[in-house]
């Protein structure tokens, strides 16, 4: 009995062991991904609750929107990202699609879908010199219709401000700019961030580690582990300044204000983001499922 016991304890160790290896070995980045290909995210309040999934793979030149008469921005041949959010909180649901270039996080076309009434759907495609959109409305009969078959409600071309040859992307990308951070080692990166029609300067500012308990499941392939134990993270505050205002709001999964960012240091993975929620205040969304890179 003693021996089984012994071997029993053995086995925990060694079971232990190959787990912290498998852990140090995630990868931090591979390529122009960074150590993450999916995150799950839910929140809990009073009694609502709200889910997200955000996605990031390769993708091809083909998925972007021409516009006959303009130059559009395009990305270097295989650096081309599409990222992926589907939310649903409060009985709405929404999806929004980005699709940037890996090298440097710029926005390149933008598609979102929110189920209000029969159905909205934006689109907008990044130019030289300005942006491209569409918004389209479901009527009664496009229930079963592709959205981009929907009327056009409204298009045109609108320019951006003079930025030279900055960059600038979407609020939702600041979930993989902040990988920066970690991948990095930058105490600050600030990024030029187009959201609902206004540019704002985004400040990402490292505030030290902090070890949390954030439990979550981590697959890399086939293999998974519930992590239960604190998590060596990152603490990152995130801030927006308006061009035209001292302060500016924007929004982020539904987040508003200053935001707190919990960048797991290993991954670069995003497990905490704490912010404002207009209807309810303040709101913290955790991560769920966290798929790693290959």
């Amino acid at each position: 009995m003693a021996r089984a016991r012994a071997t029993q304890g053995v086995d925990l160790v060694l079971a232990s062991l190959l787990v912290l290896l498998m852990l140090r070995a995630l990868p931090v980045a591979a390529g122009d991904l960074p150590g993450w290909s999916r995150i799950d995210f839910e929140a809990h309040k009073f009694l609502l609750s709200a889910t997200a999934s955000v996605r990031l793979r390769h993708a091809d030149r083909a998925e972007l929107l021409e516009v006959p008469g303009y130059e559009v921005r395009v990305a270097p041949p295989g650096s081309l990202l599409r990222m992926e959010a589907a939310s649903s909180f409060l009985m709405s649901e929404s999806r929004t699609l980005l699709w940037l270039d890996g090298d440097t996080v710029q926005l390149l076309q933008k598609e979102r879908i929110d189920e209000r009434g029969y159905g909205r759907y934006k689109s907008s495609r990044v130019l030289r010199d300005g942006i491209y959109r569409w918004q389209r409305r479901a009527e009664a009969d496009d229930a079963n219709a592709e959205p981009a078959s929907w009327r056009i409600k409204r298009e045109g071309f609108s320019p951006t401000a003079p930025i030279g040859d900055r960059a600038y992307t979407d609020t939702l990308a600041l979930l993989l700019a902040a990988a920066a951070l970690v991948q990095r080692g930058d105490a600050v990166v600030e990024w030029l961030v187009y959201d609902d029609g206004a540019l704002r300067e985004v400040t990402m500012r490292a505030d030290g580690e902090v070890d949390l308990r954030i439990p979550h499941r981590q697959w890399q392939g086939d293999k998974t582990m519930r992590i239960s134990t604190p998590t060596r993270c990152l603490r990152v505050r995130v801030a927006a300044r308006s061009q035209a205002t001292e302060e500016a709001e924007f929004s982020l999964l539904g987040l508003r204000g200053e935001l707190l960012m919990y960048l797991d240091l290993r991954s670069g993975a995003v497990l905490r983001i704490s912010g404002q929620e207009p209807r309810i205040g303040a709101l913290t969304i955790n991560a769920t499922r966290v798929y790693l890179v290959q």
